[in-house]
C-alpha cells in the first residue's frame, strides 16, 4: 500500500507491479518518468488538500495506472492521428 510519505521509488515499484498484472508483461519504469511524478502529485493532493488519512489501496493505484499509463497514451495517439489527418486534408486543398 501507498501512504502519504511514500516516495517515487515505492510508487514506481507498485506501478510496475500493477502494470505487470494488467498487461501480463514484465515492465520496467524509471522513477523519473513524468507519469510516476504525476501519480505521486495526485496522491499527495489527496492527503494535503482532501485530508486523507488512510493508505492508497491497490485498487485505487490501479485507477491511477490506467489513467496515466493506458488512457493518456490512447488520448495522445488519438490526438496525434487527428492532427495527422488535419494536415493531410489541408495538403490536399
Amino acid at each position: 500500500m501507498i501512504g502519504d510519505s511514500s516516495g517515487l521509488e515505492v510508487i514506481r515499484f507498485k506501478v510496475e507491479e500493477t502494470l505487470n498484472e494488467l498487461m501480463h508483461i514484465d515492465t520496467k519504469i524509471d522513477k523519473s518518468d513524468p507519469r510516476i511524478k504525476s501519480i505521486q502529485a495526485d496522491i499527495q493532493r489527496l492527503y494535503n488538500e482532501e485530508k486523507r488519512v488512510s493508505a492508497i489501496s491497490d485498487e485505487e493505484l490501479k485507477k491511477f495506472v490506467e489513467k496515466y499509463f493506458m488512457l493518456e497514451s490512447i488520448i495522445e495517439e488519438h490526438s496525434s492521428n487527428e492532427m495527422h489527418s488535419d494536415k493531410k486534408r489541408k495538403n490536399k486543398k
